[in-house]
């Protein structure tokens, strides 16, 4: 496949064990011949270039403290303003 996009590429070779995916999503939207939906998958693969997600115990601890703190009401939480 010949990109010209150094972004598309950049993020194709980041991708690891999703690249593969990623080849079909382009090629899908290039067999279907809708410019403007393949135009919307490059877009979206050389923009999730540097994006990653955190797993584990340690992240499920650190939500699960974050949401108690939620869930304690206190006056000076309260959004001035609202109805």
């Amino acid at each position: 496949m010949q990109m010209a996009n150094m972004g598309v590429e950049e993020a194709l070779s980041k991708a690891g064990g999703n690249r593969k995916e990623l080849f079909q999503v382009i090629r899908h939207y290039q067999d279907s011949g809708d410019s403007l939906k393949l135009k919307a998958a490059l877009f979206l693969i050389e923009n999730m270039a540097d994006k990653y997600y955190l797993t584990g115990n340690v992240i499920d601890e650190y939500y699960t403290f974050i949401d108690s703190v939620y869930q304690i009401k206190q006056p000076e939480y309260e959004i001035v303003g609202r109805n």
